[in-house]
């Protein structure tokens, strides 16, 4: 369920040659202007920050046009952007050199993109809308400088596409691809791909993984091929504190070190991200080594590499639940959102648009009426004057650690079923850096608010 929240402008503040929203900003701001600092302010920034800003396509020509000298890192991940602002926009940050466009909705560079940005190192372009076309692969093998390159999660790309690609960009020494198979060593050449039993030494890192789901994404980790009929992980245990940070980019593990542990890294010639995630670790080991040396740390060393505390909401009555209950087990499931991990994913709106797109919506409502009064019986009871616009329904949902990019209002959220809390289905929440929230939301609606 989602709800709009206040509206506010988002305002920027420069420290310590950063350029960042704050934490305030971003659960304020609701797709406005953006406030940029005055021009003597903008010539100190060397890394902009503006992850999770709420930020479209109309913000970003005048942000990049602004009198930026210097700035060699631009982080815009997890915005609304489906178009980028042609090349001369971005030839005012000619001395970009890290670029991370992740989770947005991008199809395609624009033309003369490479020479705008000629120095570019890292491009991120992790879950996007990028087609199956030869015009933005033509841009990539124009950035001469390029050395790291992420592509995962583009549902169009396949994996000879990539790999050709991969293999005509000499420069390229880290390539990030949710689609590597057997053939790909045919197209690199084994001059530059090992084979994958020895994937763990390769310059190239091919990582695997589930697809993102509606709600974010599903940590990757690099791995052989072979892990794939590996005994699966025990589902009742926590992922491992790796996978809890994996969703978070490349300047924001940075910030997490200089804000948490007081490091400061350099961006220019500083460690890329491997390496930084490596000292995330060392240092979270180090401020948690007394509760990662438990005994039940041996065993779930996950749930004890942070301290966490639990939640719970109130237990509903059973004359809300059953009749809920009974409505969702009695439902023929689709599967709506074939990337989510579950058995079945059905999205019911309040007041579909009167669109072709709306009425087949209000048709499917119609279908599901009796479980649709149910949600609505017990959501009223809960908050009579939450306006929520949809309702979403899984069954036997498994999710993963990641950061929501389309859920960013308040919801409810509940889970029903004879399953037991001891067997995992919590809802857990990164509370602060060093603490998560454990959500216990069976019978028991928790409002979450997802800014």
């Amino acid at each position: 369920m989602a709800a709009g929240g206040p509206a506010g402008r988002p305002p920027l503040c420069v420290t310590a040659h950063r350029l960042h929203q704050t934490a305030k900003a971003k659960r304020e701001s609701r797709v406005l202007p953006l406030d940029l600092p005055p021009p003597e302010a903008c010539v100190a920034v060397r890394e902009l920050v503006l992850g999770d800003a709420q930020l479209t396509e109309t913000h970003l020509a005048a942000l990049i046009e602004a009198p930026w000298v210097g700035l060699t890192s631009v982080d815009l991940s997890r915005n609304y952007i489906r178009a980028l602002p042609p090349a001369e926009v971005w030839s005012g940050v000619a001395t970009l050199e890290h670029l991370d466009l992740s989770h947005n909705s991008i199809k395609r560079l624009p033309e003369r993109f490479a020479a705008a940005v000629p120095l570019l190192t890292t491009l991120n372009l992790r879950s996007n809308a990028l087609r199956a076309q030869a015009q933005w692969e033509g841009e990539i093998r124009g950035l001469s400088h390029l050395q790291r390159l992420d592509l995962r999660y583009n549902p169009k790309l396949k994996a000879e596409q990539v790999a050709a690609l991969a293999a005509s960009v000499p420069t390229l020494t880290q390539l990030h691809s949710g689609d590597w198979d057997s053939d790909t060593e045919e197209h690199l050449g084994p001059e530059r791909l090992k084979p994958f039993g020895d994937l763990g030494d390769n310059e190239l890192i091919a990582t695997s993984g589930s697809a993102p789901d509606a709600a974010g994404e599903s940590a990757a980790q690099p791995v052989p091929p072979s892990a794939a009929v590996a005994e699966p992980r025990d589902q009742t245990l926590w992922p491992s504190l790796r996978e809890q940070l994996e969703p978070l980019s490349t300047p924001e593990l940075r910030a997490r070190l200089f804000d948490t542990f007081e490091i400061e890294v350099p961006i220019r010639g500083g460690p890329q991200r491997e390496e930084l995630m490596a000292t995330v670790l060392e240092c979270y080991s180090r401020v948690n080594a007394a509760a990662q040396s438990s005994a039940d740390a041996e065993r779930d060393p996950g749930k004890f590499a942070r301290p966490s505390f639990n939640v719970s909401g109130p237990e509903l009555p059973g004359s809300l639940t059953e009749p809920l209950l009974h409505e969702l087990r009695r439902t023929e499931w689709p599967q709506e959102r074939p990337k989510v991990c579950s058995a079945g994913y059905l999205v019911l709106e309040r007041d579909p648009a009167d669109t072709r797109r709306g009425r087949a919506s209000r048709s499917k409502k119609d279908r599901h009426s009796a479980l649709w009064a149910a949600a609505d019986a017990v959501i009223s009871h809960l908050d009579p004057g939450f306006d929520f616009t949809a309702v979403a329904l899984t069954r036997g949902f498994r999710g993963s650690p990641h950061i929501d990019r389309l859920d960013t209002a308040q919801q409810w959220v509940l889970s029903l079923g004879e399953w037991t809390p001891e067997d995992g289905g919590a809802l857990c929440v990164e509370a602060t850096p060093n603490s998560v929230a454990v959500i216990n939301t069976h019978h028991r609606p928790v409002l979450v608010d997802g800014r």
